[in-house]
């Protein structure tokens, strides 16, 4: 994904975004999506090493967060576990 405006092209409803080796700012991209996308969760995947990277996803507005490494089971869970909180929240 080149912008978080592009997430009114394809319209998901769950972004996953690693925080390793990116070239902005993670928690800013996190923001932009909240912004300007509300209607799509955002999870986070971190380090287990950071603490600091816990309080700073929720605090830019992610949903959750994912600590490396998980099982896809685990990850499978988180994702409808959103999807079904964002699907009830489109019907109030």
């Amino acid at each position: 994904m080149a912008s978080a405006a592009e997430l009114d092209i394809y319209g998901p409803d769950v972004v996953l975004i690693n925080l390793s080796g990116m070239d902005v700012d993670p928690f800013a991209l996190v923001q932009t999506v909240v912004k300007t996308a509300p209607q799509v969760g955002v999870l986070l995947v971190i380090s287990p090493d950071d603490e600091n990277d816990k309080t700073r996803a929720y605090q830019s507005g992610a949903d959750n967060y994912l600590v490396r490494p998980y099982e896809s089971g685990e990850l499978v869970a988180v994702v409808k576990s959103l999807s079904r909180r964002l699907e009830w929240a489109r019907t109030i």
